[in-house]
């Protein structure tokens, strides 16, 4: 007799069910995600992510060390967000029922600690988003990573810092308060602006603006600064956990935490105070080995070899300059060198930096594209007409207090009621449409800006006016590696938008036909509106009659010497 014999049935094996502490993270990071404070502070840090760059032509270099700043918003949010998350069962008064929880507090901290990767990972989403962003747009050049990576440190370490204010001061208040004695330490120290460049100290804080003309030029130890910022979070995060006791894995953590942090801050310090000055300098001065350079026609361009591709964009608005200029004229030989703004005419003598065209490393993009298109043009019609193209020197008047007559400085001069400005006015604004737009934005609807306002008890309005475009000249002060040369009288642009009202063409033409005359520095503003028959622009004394300024008075604001017109005299 035989008898079968059934294996036993194999029951499935269980799922390995994830810790509690990496189950209870990934629900405290979906919450922070959701979190208003978050959503708040990311929209904020894309706002500031495309305000960045919304008028600028991208530049990764520069650009990439935006993003930390950008990121701000979203750390500021992250640490008020993990900070009341921590503190929930304290603010709902449910600290008994967590002794049912299978976790301990140790491992609710840790949990609220590994979330913060949610909200980490999230900035380096927006970062990459922004990368891509400028890229799309023509980006040039190339970021450094240290500095894309350090916008997610500075947020893992805010929350690293939320946490542990939870643990040591459980209270919702100290949030906001670390959050406000930080920002007014930061703006004391002034660090990032142009007054002073940042020493190894000032690299304890979590992030340092450009603080140079060009990204090329600053001594940033990005990669020791990441590090000496992951090194904080780090020792944050452990010591919260040490306010659950003693354990040999989180002092051990601490203890490599504190090693990083000051091994990134002693390393970033002698990355600031060791920079070598002569690739700075070399940079700085255009040297041959950082630019390429091409030819098209008689204008030679010279570009940093990062920003080459930007040839096209200055080529696109000064060729239509020189094809309205008399063949003899645009004919001669034109170089337009990049240099960085601030640093022309330190290897070159003066005669050579007023005859060439030395664009910066920033361009303009959308709105900001008329402005930085006109800058250029406006020098290269500068040099057309023979007006200056940087600041000359010049003795101080005479009669000026306290002057010292061996003191020689250099500054703008301003074309008042020189025809060769309207001309050289004309020349830039008809280049692009964009020229054009922006040189009838800053001429305006109101002659010579005058603005009349009334103040409590005084018996007769107060009167505002500008002799110049300050807009142009701060246009070409910052596109332009060059000082602005010349300071643009209100009247001569007034007259070349009248220009601008006719065809291109016919105003090239009466231009050519009596070229030498209109272009002398003798001849008057008024001698140029008669033969071109523009309709009279007013004086300023008549514009300020015309507003309501009494004619005596308006006399006498026109007659007395200002500090302005000491500091820009005649072209002449």
């Amino acid at each position: 007799m035989t008898a079968t014999v059934q294996a036993p049935e194999r029951l499935p094996t269980p799922k390995r069910r994830r810790p509690a502490t990496a189950s209870l993270a990934a629900v405290e990071g979906r919450r922070l995600l959701r979190h208003p404070f978050v959503v708040a502070g990311a929209s904020l840090t894309v706002l500031l992510l495309l305000q960045a760059t919304w008028g600028q032509a991208p530049v990764l270099q520069r650009d990439a060390i935006a993003t930390g700043a950008a990121l701000f918003p979203l750390a500021a949010a992250t640490l008020l967000a993990v900070n009341l998350a921590v503190l929930r069962s304290r603010r709902h008064g449910a600290e008994e029922l967590y002794t049912t929880v299978l976790t301990t507090p140790r491992q609710r901290t840790a949990a609220h600690l590994a979330s913060l990767a949610w909200p980490v990972a999230l900035g380096g989403a927006l970062v990459a988003a922004d990368l891509v962003y400028l890229i799309v747009l023509g980006a040039v050049g190339a970021p450094n990573p240290f500095e894309l990576a350090a916008g997610p440190a500075i947020v893992a370490l805010a929350g690293a810092v939320g946490v542990l204010l939870a643990r040591v001061v459980p209270s919702t208040v100290a949030g906001p308060l670390a959050l406000v004695a930080f920002g007014g330490i930061f703006v004391q120290n002034g660090v990032g602006s142009y007054s002073r460049p940042p020493s190894g100290w000032d690299w304890l804080q979590p992030w340092i603006s450009l603080n140079a003309a060009a990204a090329e030029l600053a001594v940033r130890p990005a990669g020791w600064h990441v590090a000496y910022l992951a090194g904080l979070a780090a020792v944050a995060g452990a010591a919260a956990l040490l306010r659950h006791g003693l354990h040999a894995s989180t002092l051990l953590a601490g203890g490599l935490a504190v090693a990083v942090a000051v091994g990134g801050a002693v390393m970033q310090g002698q990355d600031v105070d060791h920079a070598d000055p002569a690739a700075l300098a070399a940079f700085a001065d255009g040297a041959s080995s950082t630019q390429t350079c091409e030819t098209r026609g008689t204008v030679t361009y010279c570009a940093y070899h990062d920003y080459q591709p930007w040839t096209h964009r200055w080529d696109a608005a000064v060729r239509p300059v020189l094809q309205r200029l008399p063949d003899e004229v645009a004919s001669q030989p034109l170089r337009i060198r990049q240099l960085v703004a601030g640093h022309a005419g330190r290897a070159e003598s003066p005669a050579v930096v007023s005859d060439d065209v030395h664009p910066t490393v920033a361009w303009g993009r959308a709105s900001g594209l008329g402005d930085a298109q006109l800058a250029l043009t406006t020098v290269v019609a500068s040099r057309a007409v023979g007006l200056p193209t940087a600041d000359q020197q010049r003795e101080p008047p005479d009669d000026m207090p306290g002057a010292d007559p061996d003191f020689i400085e250099s500054g703008p001069c301003a074309p008042r009621e020189e025809a060769r400005a309207v001309v050289a006015l004309w020349l830039a604004g008809q280049a692009t449409p964009q020229t054009e737009s922006s040189l009838r934005a800053m001429v305006g609807d109101t002659p010579y800006g005058i603005d009349t306002a009334r103040t409590d008890g005084a018996d007769e309005p107060g009167t505002y006016f500008l002799f110049e475009l300050y807009q142009l000249a701060g246009a070409v002060g910052r596109y332009t590696a060059t000082a602005p040369g010349v300071e643009w009288p209100w009247r001569e642009a007034a007259y070349a938008v009248q220009l601008l009202d006719r065809p291109d063409d016919r105003v090239a033409a009466a231009l050519h036909a009596d070229w030498d005359h209109l272009t002398d520095p003798s001849t008057t503003t008024d001698e140029l509106a008669a033969a071109l028959d523009l309709e009279r622009v007013p004086t300023l004394a008549e514009a300020l009659v015309a507003a309501g300024t009494p004619p005596e008075r308006a006399e006498e604001l026109t007659r007395t010497p200002s500090l302005l017109d000491r500091g820009f005299p005649p072209c002449a």
